[in-house]
């Protein structure tokens, strides 16, 4: 899993990255995206497993 601060904006974006041994190649999924105005580890956990919960992975 991938989470990337876009510099431009005030959005982190959840991705998720992962080998296809089908396709040969790396696939890439943008899951979502958060504003995070707090950068405490507890307040990103929180926020990451929001997006998380949307697709029934937690």
């Amino acid at each position: 899993m991938n989470i990337d601060k876009d510099t431009n904006k005030n959005n982190d974006k959840v991705l998720i990255q992962f080998y296809d041994d089908e396709k040969h190649q790396v696939i890439i999924h943008h899951l979502g995206s958060m504003i995070q105005n707090v950068a405490m580890a507890i307040e990103i956990l929180k926020s990451v497993e929001s997006v998380l919960k949307e697709y029934d992975i937690v």
